[in-house]
């Protein structure tokens, strides 16, 4: 055996040592202290810095304010009687159905503080592909226009499931239904 692998040898068994020591285990307690404290510090900087609306804005490409989020849960429970409403064979029913779905989809628009005085302006504010589904919200709301202003405008039940169903898409986007 040559005097380097030799001292190769004893170089192992003090690393080997100096690895199963006391030292050497307080040393990793304290790195692991260390590594927690920068991993919460990165969190909280993170939420100083405001992933969370940036997280909204990729994944509906748009900012979705707190107050939408929270109101989802009333929008699922009134969605729910606005398509119970199908069940019911009452023309007047389709036709109120249809105006509360119209309803909470410009609470959407308000919220998500699209500019302009009524429905037709904040729709036609959307900037082209931030929101999915927007030529199908411009029908379904020609619809509700026909009924507001023609009160013998007919709605049987296909029509109003298909204007129901161009609403539900738009909320399906925002999550606030299924």
């Amino acid at each position: 055996m040559s005097n380097s692998d030799i001292l190769f040898a004893a170089l192992i068994k003090e690393l080997t040592n100096f690895y199963n020591s006391a030292t050497f285990s307080v040393i990793k307690f304290v790195l692991g202290i260390y590594v927690v404290v920068l991993i919460l510090d990165l969190i909280l900087l993170l939420f100083q810095r405001g992933v969370g609306e940036d997280l909204r804005v990729t994944l509906f490409g748009s900012d979705v304010p707190r107050e939408l989020m929270a109101a989802r849960s009333q929008m699922k429970k009134d969605w729910r009687k606005i398509r119970a409403e199908l069940g019911s064979g009452d023309e007047k029913r389709y036709k109120i159905a249809i105006i509360k779905a119209d309803a909470i989809i410009e609470d959407i628009l308000f919220r998500l503080k699209y500019k302009g005085e009524n429905f037709a302006e904040r729709v036609s504010n959307i900037p082209e592909g931030q929101v999915e589904h927007v030529d199908d919200i411009k029908k379904a709301h020609e619809v509700r226009n026909r009924i507001v202003h023609d009160e013998n405008f007919p709605v049987d039940k296909k029509l109003a499931e298909d204007t129901l169903y161009l609403y539900e898409q738009f909320l399906e986007y925002f999550g606030v239904v299924h």
